[in-house]
């Protein structure tokens, strides 16, 4: 027997959170970009893979200008940095 949830039974807004995470596991790997790249309106937790940050500080605002390749997210105001 299954304990999972069926997907008819979860809430809208479950289902947008799993869709995302979907999307958003999709292109991160595939689809490093360059800051200026990046979606002009990502939501809150939307990860990408940036390749001409200016940092490599974990938890430093990204920008472009940079060399450096990082996983970064977006916190609602800027992306930062979650990985490199």
């Amino acid at each position: 027997m299954s304990s999972r949830v069926p997907r008819e039974n979860m809430s809208r807004e479950m289902h947008r959170f799993l869709d995302e995470m979907s999307r958003d596991a999709a292109l991160v790997g595939r689809n490093p970009v360059p800051f200026a790249g990046l979606p002009s309106d990502p939501t809150i937790g939307t990860r990408r893979i940036i390749t001409d940050s200016n940092t490599t500080t974990w938890g430093a605002t990204v920008a472009a200008g940079g060399s450096d390749t990082v996983l970064a997210w977006f916190n609602g105001t800027n992306w930062t940095v979650i990985g490199i």
